[in-house]
C-alpha cells in the first residue's frame, strides 16, 4: 500500500498501490493537488509512528486517464511516476499483480469476495484511521447497486457494516488466488454519503479495461505466466474473439446446483443466451432458482430438474469496422435421477 499525504492540508487523503519500481496506481480524483504538494509513504502502517522499513518518495509526474470525468465517475484511474524509482522490494513494499482481462471478468462474474485496505474514515463524517485497516466485501450485481448503464467500467461491492469509506479512495479491491494477491479494482466512491449502510455500496473502477492504457505508459504489469497464457494479456480490439471459458455438454444429478459459463476473452463483447433456439436474458420470466446473472455471463440453476434437459447456447459478439465477430458455444444438459437412499431391510 502507498499512502498519499497532502502537505497543503497536512492530512492523509487517499491511497494507491505499487505496480513496479516507478509507477503507483490510484484514482484520478485522488490527485487534484500539484505533484509537489503530495508525499508518498511506502511501508507505512501507523501514521502516528515511524518504523525502520518506512520511507517516502516525491512525485515526478501524474497521468490521469485522458477521458476522466469526475462528476460522472467515468474513467477514474490515474498513474503516479516516482521521482526516484525503487531499487529493491522488501517484505513491506512489493508490487501488486494485475489479472488478465478475461480472468478478471470471470472473478467479477462469480461475485468474488475481495479485500479493501486503506486509512479512510471508520464511519461517515468521522476521523481518518491512524492505522491501515482492511475489510472483506463481496461484489454486488450491477442492478442491485444501481450502476448506471453508460458506466461499464465500474463495479460495486459492500455489505451491511462492511464497506470502504471517505479517505479510502485510490486504494485496492484485491482478491487472493493460489496464494497471491491480485488487484481487480480501485476505490472511487459510494452510492450515498453513508458508509456500510444497509442497501448502500461503494463504486470501484474495474482495472481490466485499462490494461492497454497502462502498458502504453510503459507500466510493467506483473502476472504469472500461466494466467497470461490461459487468459491472454489484454482486451485489444484487434484480438480474435474466443471463449476464455465455456461450459460443454453437462450430465448432472437432479437437484444439484449448476452454473453454465460463457466468458469471452474481450471486454467489449456482448453475450446472448438461447434455450432451444429461443433467446432469453436476465429480464425473462424463468422458474424460481433459474437466472442469468447480472453480467450476462452465467446461466445459473439453484437446483437442476429433469425438465431442464435442453440445449443452451451462448453467442458472443463484437462489432468492428470491417464487420462483426461472432462465436457461439452449445451446451446440452442431461439430468440423471438423484441418488436415492438405500432402503433399510429388516431381517425376521
Amino acid at each position: 500500500m502507498v499512502r498519499l499525504y497532502s502537505t497543503t492540508d497536512r492530512r492523509t487523503f487517499c491511497s494507491g498501490t505499487l505496480l513496479d519500481q516507478q509507477w503507483v496506481l490510484t484514482a484520478a480524483h485522488c490527485v487534484p493537488y500539484r505533484s509537489d504538494h503530495i508525499v508518498l509513504y511506502f511501508g507505512d502502517h501507523d501514521t502516528h509512528s515511524r518504523s525502520s522499513h518506512e520511507f517516502t518518495r516525491d512525485i515526478a509526474e501524474i497521468i490521469k486517464y485522458p477521458r476522466y470525468r469526475r462528476r460522472l465517475l467515468i474513467n477514474d484511474i490515474a498513474l503516479i511516476r516516482l521521482r526516484q524509482p525503487l531499487r529493491e522490494f522488501t517484505d513491506y513494499v512489493r508490487p501488486i499483480c494485475l489479472l488478465p482481462s478475461g480472468f478478471s471478468r470471470h472473478l467479477l462474474a462469480r461475485a468474488s469476495i475481495g479485500r479493501v485496505t486503506g486509512w479512510g474514515n471508520q464511519v461517515a463524517g468521522g476521523a481518518p484511521s491512524t492505522v491501515l485497516r482492511e475489510v472483506n466485501v463481496p461484489v454486488v450485481p450491477r442492478a442491485q447497486c444501481q450502476v448506471p448503464a453508460p458506466k461499464p467500467n465500474l463495479f460495486c461491492a459492500g455489505a451491511p457494516n462492511k464497506d470502504s469509506c471517505e479517505g479510502d479512495g485510490g486504494g485496492p479491491f484485491a482478491v487472493k488466488y493460489r496464494g497471491r494477491w491480485y488487484q481487480l479494482g480501485i476505490v472511487i466512491g459510494g452510492t450515498s454519503e453513508q458508509c456500510a449502510a444497509p442497501g448502500e455500496y461503494s463504486y470501484y473502477t474495474s482495472i481490466a479495461p485499462y490494461r492497454d492504457w497502462l502498458q502504453s505508459c510503459n507500466v510493467t504489469i506483473a502476472a504469472p505466466q500461466f494466467l497470461q497464457d490461459l487468459y491472454g494479456g489484454n482486451s485489444d480490439t484487434n484480438v480474435e474473439l474466443t471463449f476464455v471459458r465455456a461450459s460443454g455438454n453437462v450430465t448432472i444429478a437432479e437437484g444439484s446446483p449448476l452454473d453454465l459459463e460463457c466468458i469471452p476473452n474481450r471486454d467489449d463483447a456482448s453475450v446472448e443466451w438461447y434455450v432451444d433456439n429461443v433467446r432469453v436474458n436476465s429480464a425473462s420470466r424463468m422458474d424460481p432458482g433459474v437466472q442469468i446473472d447480472a453480467t450476462g455471463l452465467i446461466f445459473r440453476f439453484a437446483e437442476v430438474r429433469q425438465d431442464y434437459e435442453r440445449t443452451y447456447t451462448c453467442v458472443a459478439r463484437v462489432s468492428e469496422v470491417d464487420g462483426d465477430q461472432v462465436i457461439s458455444a452449445r451446451m446440452y444438459l442431461t439430468v440423471t435421477e438423484a441418488p436415492g437412499q438405500l432402503e433399510l431391510l429388516h431381517v425376521f
